[in-house]
């Protein structure tokens, strides 16, 4: 009872254009950050959205060729793409995109909120913790609820989006010392 109204919630077409265009609305905003204050931690975090974006379509290309059958979306998968009502769904679904962007933004951003962010208090980082934590989860549920991806599919691009975000904080680290 308590999963199919999760469901149905996030069916709701506002709901959806939240989760689904997320990623591309935080990278517009990340610029125009960068743009208006010169803040360098936005430009990388914009920089490593974009190319976890080139990654995973790389990815995709390479899983239909090596496991055709698993990296095809649910049968009757439709308006798939990162705003309602902008068309059909490619055919590939191995790994999701938005699982991958979503995990990434996550670990990207609990890295920020411990390690570079002025919010003083564990409890306060917890809670910003616990509020990214089940926005990403959100994004990866609504992804199976509107049959874009297979769980499979969105397990693959969360590991694939921790994975990325792990880099990304090692490669910033590296930067910054």
């Amino acid at each position: 009872m308590g999963s199919s109204l999760l469901f149905t919630a996030l069916n709701d077409y506002r709901v959806r254009a939240v989760l689904i265009g997320f990623e591309a609305y935080l990278v517009l905003f990340l610029l125009l950050h960068f743009l208006i204050t010169g803040s360098l931690e936005a430009l990388y975090f914009a920089i490593t959205l974009v190319l976890s974006g080139f990654i995973w379509k790389g990815i995709k290309q390479v899983a239909i060729m090596f496991f055709p059958k698993a990296s095809l979306r649910p049968h009757g998968a439709q308006d798939c793409h990162s705003f309602p009502g902008s068309g059909g769904a490619s055919k590939t679904g191995m790994p999701s995109g938005h699982s991958t962007g979503a995990a990434l933004m996550a670990v990207c951003a609990i890295d920020f909120i411990w390690n570079r962010s002025k919010v003083q208090g564990t409890e306060q980082k917890i809670l910003a913790t616990v509020i990214v934590s089940i926005l990403a989860l959100l994004i990866m549920l609504s992804r199976i609820a509107y049959h874009c991806h297979t769980p499979a599919q969105v397990i693959a691009g969360g590991s694939l989006g921790i994975a990325l975000g792990f880099i990304s904080i090692a490669i910033q680290s590296k930067i910054r010392h």
